[in-house]
């Protein structure tokens, strides 16, 4: 037996979940009837009723305000339905709260890693389930078997490293170890991949198919065709808040998503005007920093510049450089064709640039203050 299989049975003896087991391949472990959440007259998710199957991956997409992350709180507890059904394995149940959630083996992987930089990995992977014994922590054991587990995975990361120091996409892999190991029956993904390499996605996929093997349903939540296509044995769709329609992945493609997503042909989405390109308005000129090297572009007015690349090829790097959070090394920067310095985010804000971070959670908001200070926070001293 596997380090990850042991944990997870010792999550699966204490909570309690030998209904699940009951539960045959391909039979419904999780039915949703009429499932609504309103927010006074706002409808963020209408009557939906969806089927989940043990042992599928099941994907659901749609655009961004289509009700995904509702039907997200709704299945782990953390908003209550206004109205609907909820059968977990034939049986109807509350899912009222969290603790309900995880105790019948639902768990989330959410998109913003919410964890404890501060805290090492293995820390973070027994949070709120630490060994201990006569009172004591077991900070040792805890990091050894962290460890097992993320190389039973495929993760090449350390156990005893603080979470703060990994890159955003590992510490999305540290919070689906965790997720793993608690004994889940039924698992939800939500935009996994957004901060990962190519090489760590493979793990994930690796790792989720596995699971699919083992009898876990899988919830698969993305804007990426192409990995909805590769991954998913069923997709449903939302739209506008309302579920229009749940295909077999091998009988369906993706013009017919796209079209149920945004309730139009195909061939209205990706008309695009002609727009003239302006004056020149920033230009860089052989710059290099930390992660990047001998970067040259031109940005006109009016124009959308892409940076394209893995994770890992410098695209976030030359960004914050460019914007004065990360130091120059070499060449130089011109705006409205003079050479100016950047040396920080004040002196890029002062010519009127504005940077919308990778990780918007821990690098662009403060999430302790006010929606209005967070607007006025980079003109606060002029206020």
């Amino acid at each position: 037996m596997s380090s990850l299989e042991e944990l997870s049975h010792r999550h699966e003896d204490e909570a309690k979940l030998a209904e699940s087991d009951a539960v045959p391949r391909g039979a419904p472990i999780l039915e949703l009837r009429g499932l609504q959440k309103k927010y006074g007259l706002v409808e963020a998710l209408k009557p939906a009723t969806i089927t989940f199957l043990a042992g599928e991956i099941h994907a659901i997409v749609g655009e961004n305000g289509a009700g995904k992350s509702t039907l997200i709180k709704l299945l782990t507890g953390v908003i209550r339905r206004t109205a609907g059904e909820v059968y977990w394995c034939g049986r109807p149940v509350q899912l009222a709260t969290p603790t309900e959630a995880i105790s019948r083996g639902i768990n989330a992987v959410p998109q913003e890693v919410v964890l404890c930089p501060r805290l090492s990995v293995a820390a973070n992977m027994f949070l709120g389930d630490e060994m201990n014994r006569y009172g004591l922590m077991r900070k040792g054991a805890m990091e050894r078997a962290a460890q097992a587990v993320l190389d039973d995975l495929g993760f090449q990361l350390p156990a005893a490293a603080l979470l703060g120091t990994l890159t955003i996409g590992q510490q999305q892999l540290v919070a689906t170890a965790r997720a793993a190991m608690r004994g889940i029956r039924f698992l939800i993904f939500d935009e996994p991949t957004a901060y990962l390499t190519r090489q760590e996605s493979a793990q994930l996929f690796r790792l989720i198919r596995r699971l699919r093997d083992q009898g876990v349903t899988i919830v698969y939540i993305s804007h990426r065709m192409e990995e909805v296509f590769e991954l998913a044995d069923r997709v449903s769709v939302l739209r506008d808040g309302a579920h229009v329609g749940t295909r077999l992945i091998g009988e369906t493609n993706e013009n017919e998503l796209i079209a149920l997503m945004i309730n139009r042909s195909i061939e209205q989405i990706y008309h695009k005007e002609t727009m003239p390109a302006g004056e020149v308005i920033v230009e860089t000129r052989g710059l290099s920093g930390p992660g990047f090297e001998d970067v040259s572009l031109t940005v006109r007015s009016g124009q959308i510049v892409g940076l394209y690349g893995l994770i890992g090829a410098g695209r976030s790097e030359f960004a914050l450089g460019l914007y004065g959070r990360q130091p120059i090394s070499a060449g130089e920067i011109l705006w409205d064709g003079r050479k100016v310095a950047i040396p920080n985010e004040r002196a890029a804000m002062a010519l009127g640039i504005a940077l919308a971070p990778e990780s918007r959670r821990d690098q662009g908001l403060c999430l302790n203050l006010p929606i209005g200070l967070n607007i006025n926070l980079p003109v606060f001293r002029r206020l």
